[in-house]
């Protein structure tokens, strides 16, 4: 695969506009898992007031991202492309022994108690990296059929993130 890069702004605007909206930390998060699933780099931008600091708005957004990172970054750094980059709305990553599956979920947007995840190799676990849980899965023809922890079932969690191996 050819290395590649999406340059974006987190405002409107390549420079500062006073009184410009910026992209939420959930749609961070979701051009994060699109741009890294499918071998690529994100190079974020924000443009700083005329006094240098950078606007608490855009700060506030890039935050969020950083706490998702924080939780979730495992599936993130140091990963390549899985076979499949994405099925449905499942992007995946790899590294090492390990296929992550992220899921970006829009706003209002929930996960029930469980949750097919498109896969047709063996698995001894799966591994919530937002909660932390080792959960129980069966194996269908399908894919993987996961069972979700409470604390994550019904939440309105950005991208949860599994990790199979």
């Amino acid at each position: 695969r050819i290395p590649w890069e999406s340059c974006v702004t987190v405002g409107s605007q390549w420079g500062y506009r006073f009184g410009d909206t910026y992209k939420s930390a959930r749609t961070l998060i979701h051009m994060l898992i699109q741009v890294v699933s499918h071998g690529g780099n994100l190079a974020l931008n924000v443009g700083p007031q005329p006094n240098g600091e950078l606007p608490e708005e855009a700060l506030r957004e890039l935050r969020g991202l950083g706490t998702w990172l924080r939780v979730n970054g495992e599936a993130i750094y140091g990963t390549r492309p899985a076979d499949i980059a994405k099925i449905g709305k499942i992007c995946y990553t790899t590294k090492e022994n390990s296929t992550y599956a992220l899921i970006p979920l829009e706003e209002n947007e929930t996960l029930s108690g469980s949750i097919l995840i498109p896969w047709d190799k063996s698995a001894d676990t799966v591994t919530c990296l937002t909660t932390g849980d080792n959960l129980s899965f069966e194996k269908t023809e399908n894919g993987l059929c996961v069972t979700l922890s409470d604390s994550l079932a019904g939440s309105e969690y950005p991208a949860p993130v599994f990790r199979i191996r």
